[in-house]
Parts: C-alpha cells; structure tokens; sequence
C-alpha cells in the first residue's frame, strides 16, 4: 500500500514539474521578441502576389 502513496506522490511531483517549465516556456514565448525588417516584408509581399497568380 506503501508503494502505491509513493507512485502517487511521485506522479505529483512530476505534475508540478511540467507544469513549472510549461509555465516558464509560455512567459519566455510571450517575452520574446521578433525583428522583421523592410525587405522581409516585401519579399512575403511579393510572394503572396505570386501565389495567387
């Protein structure tokens, strides 16, 4: 009966541990920060012209 208060215990620790790094992986995504110059844009531009042709 021991074991299975151990397994339990275990899986919680394991819960609380994912549930940390998921929180740190959506704060350091929300905090990110993306750079997308001038030539970029117009080359997605470009493209998306040619692609309903």
């Amino acid at each position: 009966m021991s074991n299975n208060f151990n397994n339990t215990s275990n899986n919680n620790v394991d819960d609380d541990k994912d549930i940390i790094l998921k929180r740190l992986n959506s704060e350091a995504a929300l905090n990110s920060k993306v750079e997308v110059t001038e030539l970029e844009m117009i080359l997605a531009e470009e493209k998306n012209v040619m692609n309903k042709l």
